[in-house]
């Protein structure tokens, strides 16, 4: 399981970086377009997604993950 904790959008496409979380692992993991983890392939990066492609068994299927939106509390 991974969750998008951040992302920094550069100026060059390649420029940008997302802070990416695992399940039952604390240390959080930066990643670039083009990048592997495992059988993850991150192919694009924007201010409030990421897309990846995972392959598995010879087969592959795309996703996207989400930045959660934040709420302020206390605000009228």
């Amino acid at each position: 399981d991974l969750s998008l904790q951040g992302v920094m959008v550069g100026a060059e496409p390649g420029q940008s970086v997302a802070v990416l979380s695992r399940g039952g692992s604390t240390r959080p993991l930066r990643v670039r377009v083009g990048d592997w983890i495992g059988g993850i392939r991150i192919l694009s990066i924007d201010q409030r997604t990421v897309q990846f492609l995972v392959e598995e068994f010879g087969v592959a299927r795309r996703g996207t993950l989400e930045l959660k939106s934040v709420t302020q509390k206390g605000t009228s």
